[in-house]
């Protein structure tokens, strides 16, 4: 047989070399890496979680109970009035509550509680429902152009150009770096820097700010808090009810990376220095979109789906980098690693059955020895062992003990006419106590066997 072929290894070494060092420099890499995703949660500890604020205010306000909302702010929002101000706060880069859960919310603000929502994108439930620009160009009472705003009556020409509903209440401003101000505590050194940074590195980014006289929709004035460099609103907030509805579009002040500067600490605290002294809840339920969160008779959709698992993962560059190569790597293994890694097994010849044959030169060889005693003495073993595995009978050792009572038992259990059986005993003590069984002899006995098992059930 001609010997195998050995397998051509360089191929999958080299594969496997490259893509061992490939996971060793992104192990390394990403040894300092942070995740640089707004997630704005208080269970994050990387830059743009909120845990700080979060540890900070619990330490800050011990005595308050801190509720974390999780579920649903419909159920878990109480909506009862109680002796203290309870404090509802959102941070987030949007908010996905629903019909419900601002109604919930307006009701809690409405019996004399209040509510912050600090958010990214304006464009949402609560804002659009509350504030309104000074002028309504859809309401055909103004319109205007760079001039400025004019009552239709003196209307003598197409305005030069329009304004959509959210931009006469919000506009963008694109920025490298933020000086904040809070403008009740002028008298105070509250003025704080932050830049938007990713890998440390800062980034012009598009911050939001508020129109200058905002309304309410019912036509009462708001009140601007704080500002960015060159007055550019950015906190505000409105009388709902009983209780106070706050705006702040600039979160990332509060989040990790920038809470460790002492002056946005400052900053923070007197941005929150509003809060009751009553239970603080904090909506987690409406960071991230989530279908059953909405109502079934609600026509009002968030504007984007939640972030998934792999979405998140495709989004960070370093962990994109590890989900191909950590693909790339399986593929390998399944085209390489699949493949036979043993020597070729040699094809070997079916063995044959020889029973027939050896039996015949056993057979032989007693013939021409003429030892029928032990042709008959091996027959006699057969047959015990025969009784034994059948019908499950256990014979005695020696053959005095072998009486009546045992062939009545044989003959029951195989349904043979115990005077065959008595025979084939009998013979067999006959021939054992002789010293040369004749060829007659032997022949008679063998017929006895025989016909017992042609007769055994």
């Amino acid at each position: 047989m001609a010997a195998p072929k050995k397998t051509n290894l360089w191929l999958p070494t080299l594969f496997g070399l490259i893509v061992i060092i490939l996971l060793v420099i992104i192990f390394f890499n990403m040894r300092n890496r942070h995740s640089w995703s707004l997630s704005f949660s208080p269970e994050d500890k990387e830059p743009y979680g909120t845990s700080m604020i979060f540890e900070l205010m619990k330490s800050i306000r011990s005595n308050q109970e801190f509720i974390t909302i999780k579920d649903s702010v419909n159920t878990e929002l109480p909506v009862d009035p109680t002796d203290k101000k309870d404090t509802y706060i959102f941070i987030g880069n949007d908010f996905y509550g629903d019909q419900q859960d601002v109604e919930s919310i307006l009701e809690f603000v409405e019996r004399g509680n209040n509510a912050f929502f600090c958010c990214m994108n304006q464009s949402n439930l609560v804002f659009d429902s509350l504030v309104r620009a000074p002028y309504d160009p859809y309401a055909g009472e103004y319109y205007y152009d760079e001039e400025g705003v004019y009552p239709i009556e003196d209307y003598s020409a197409e305005p030069s150009h329009s304004m959509s509903y959210y931009s006469n209440r919000v506009y963008e401003t694109i920025e490298d770096t933020l000086y904040l101000k809070h403008d009740l505590n002028a008298n105070e050194e509250t003025d704080c820097e932050i830049s938007y940074v990713r890998d440390f590195e800062t980034i012009k980014y598009s911050w939001v700010y508020y129109k200058d006289s905002l309304l309410t929709h019912h036509g009462e004035n708001t009140q601007m808090l704080a500002h960015f460099n060159e007055g550019y609103n950015n906190y505000f907030r409105l009388k709902y009810g009983e209780g106070e509805i706050y705006f702040h579009s600039t979160p990332i002040v509060f989040t990790n990376y920038f809470m460790r500067n002492d002056s946005v600490m400052k900053y923070s605290r007197q941005a929150l220095s509003y809060f009751g002294n009553g239970k603080i809840y904090w909506d987690e339920d409406n960071r991230t979109y989530d279908t059953r969160g909405i109502s079934q008779t609600s026509d009002i959709k968030p504007s984007k789906p939640g972030e998934g698992p792999l979405e998140f993962i495709l989004s960070e560059k370093v962990l994109k980098i590890a989900w191909y190569t950590l693909l790339a790597a399986t593929l390998l293994y399944v085209f390489f690693g699949a493949k036979r890694k043993q020597r070729i097994i040699a094809t070997t010849e079916n063995m044959e059955n020889t029973s027939i044959e050896y039996a015949q030169v056993i057979s032989q060889m007693f013939m021409n020895q003429q030892d029928h005693k032990k042709l008959v003495v091996m027959k006699m073993d057969l047959l015990r062992s025969f009784i034994r595995d059948r019908y499950g009978i256990r014979l005695p050792l020696n053959m005095v003990e072998e009486d009546e009572a045992l062939y009545a038992q044989i003959a029951q259990k195989s349904s043979i006419q115990i005077e065959l059986i008595r025979s084939i005993f009998e013979k067999h003590k006959i021939l054992s106590s002789i010293v040369i069984v004749e060829t007659k002899e032997m022949l008679e006995f063998h017929q006895l066997t025989e016909k017992f098992y042609s007769l055994s059930k």
